[in-house]
């Protein structure tokens, strides 16, 4: 696997308050016909502020943030498929060690 070059900070990408990463769209609209004012809120510290950008760096942003929510998607994935995976492993234990019986599964 071939080391990830790391991109230079990305002001849009970088809450102006904190330095934090962790910047997130909270509201899009037109501001002319060439940009967009967006915004933004910081997952970090939590802060709001606004910020007018092109067409262009606005798509290439709708995409970047597609690819942040697969790379979310991918490890809610996995940790869900673990947490299951563990609950299996307890039911299973709690199965043989005759924890369980039918009168568990009765209305109440």
């Amino acid at each position: 696997m071939w080391p990830r070059r790391r991109r230079p900070p990305d002001a849009l990408r970088t809450c102006p308050l904190c330095r934090g990463r962790f910047p997130c769209p909270v509201c899009w609209e037109p501001s002319d016909e060439q940009h967009w004012l967006i915004v933004m809120r910081c997952g970090d510290c939590g802060s709001r502020y606004e910020i007018t950008i092109t067409n262009e760096r606005a798509k290439r942003l709708d995409r970047e943030l597609d690819l942040d929510q697969r790379a979310i998607r991918r490890v809610l994935d996995t940790l869900d498929r673990e947490r299951m995976a563990a609950e299996i492993e307890d039911f299973v234990t709690a199965l043989d060690r005759d924890l369980i019986d039918p009168a568990d599964f009765a209305p109440r």
